[in-house]
């Protein structure tokens, strides 16, 4: 009980800080080849792991601890939802093709997605993932902090987020973050 307590105000401190970002040039990319070991730390031996990033840099504007948040947030969500096992894909896209948020062109954005394999979500729930305290796990399983933590990042960075689920198939989270045209040395 102590530790679940110690983990929802550390969430809630997070959540609260989300209005305080210090945002600062990073190549997404890099970042996630980086965080990929904290990744695979958060998910169990029978979730294997996969990352792809493009070779050109993915230059955004955004605060580096926020987003490491965010993808450990949706790491561990990833690991509650495939119990059997399953995998876990990171993927970023320099020039996201798929589909684009409204009022955006292709190419100004970097879309880094999320995927599991794992049980997905109901989709009449799918409205309300992102909102503060909202959780499809078992009572006592989740403070429902996660979701929206990460919608919030996406929003404070002038980007967007995305999520699509099928009941037993798995579900993908997909930030949309503006992509800077500039270059700059890699964070």
């Amino acid at each position: 009980m102590t530790r679940r307590g110690k983990s929802l105000t550390d969430q809630l401190l997070s959540f609260a800080r989300s209005r305080n970002v210090e945002p600062g040039v990073i190549d997404i990319g890099s970042v996630v080849e980086e965080l990929s070991e904290s990744l695979r730390h958060c998910l169990r031996r029978n979730i294997e792991m996969k990352v792809a990033v493009p070779a050109t840099p993915c230059l955004v504007n955004v605060d580096r601890g926020e987003f490491e948040l965010a993808a450990l947030n949706l790491a561990v969500n990833a690991r509650d939802a495939m119990p059997r096992g399953g995998s876990f894909t990171v993927t970023v896209t320099a020039d996201s093709r798929g589909r684009q948020p409204t009022g955006w062109r292709r190419g100004e954005l970097i879309a880094i997605q999320f995927s599991d394999t794992g049980v997905g979500i109901p989709g009449h729930l799918i409205p309300r993932v992102f909102e503060p305290f909202f959780t499809t796990k078992q009572l006592g399983e989740g403070t429902g902090l996660g979701l929206s933590q990460v919608y919030e990042f996406a929003r404070h960075s002038g980007g967007h987020v995305e999520i699509s689920s099928l009941q037993q198939v798995g579900t993908t989270v997909t930030i949309y973050l503006p992509r800077l045209k500039r270059h700059s040395r890699r964070a």
